[in-house]
């Protein structure tokens, strides 16, 4: 058919055009989608992570300030391990678990800031929102545990390093019963 100026030139996209555009924006936005919660577990866990180290920085210095020993269950005596569970000096670490926590204790002593724990957020915990948890081990050290939101080869794998060296004899004690699958030792 030969071109004639009476034709009128058609503007705009066919269906099959727009139909094409459309499916490859919601191939985009769901990969987008898909990275962006990554990020935000990773960044979540970046944020337990530096937790657990603030913390067992904090009991290591208010130790060190003290003169006590972290890593020996309070008598009562005031020592910081002594605000856990019965004085074992063990359990949750943060507000809202025991009369006086040991995040409580850290806090009103200036050695953690207000509200340390409120944001940290893991959605492997049953436990009232609670993710860290202070330890002693049996070699005479003390270990700072934390629930992390993704389970990972690499994380377990040095959570199982780092469990050996706290508890030689029963390594799966406290990550068995609250999945706590991160661990720092001091």
């Amino acid at each position: 058919m030969a071109y004639n100026n009476d034709m009128k030139k058609a503007y705009g996209f066919t269906v099959v055009e727009l139909a094409v555009v459309i499916a490859v924006i919601g191939i985009l936005s769901a990969v987008t989608l898909v990275s962006y919660r990554s990020i935000q577990i990773q960044a979540r866990d970046n944020a337990i992570k530096t937790a657990v180290a603030q913390a067992a920085d904090a009991l290591k210095l208010r130790a060190s300030q003290k003169n006590e020993r972290v890593n020996v269950p309070g008598t009562g005596d005031g020592s910081i391990a002594g605000n856990t569970t019965a004085g074992t000096g063990q359990g949750w670490f943060q507000s809202g678990t025991y009369a006086n926590p040991i995040e409580d204790r850290l806090i009103s002593e200036g050695f953690l800031p207000p509200d340390f724990s409120k944001e940290l957020k893991s959605s492997t915990v049953s436990n009232n929102g609670r993710i860290l948890m202070f330890y002693l081990c049996e070699n005479g050290r003390s270990a700072v545990y934390a629930s992390l939101n993704e389970n990972s080869g690499k994380n377990d794998a040095i959570a199982t390093a780092q469990r050996y060296n706290c508890y030689p004899t029963n390594p799966s004690t406290p990550f068995n019963s609250y999945n706590m699958n991160y661990i720092r030792v001091f």
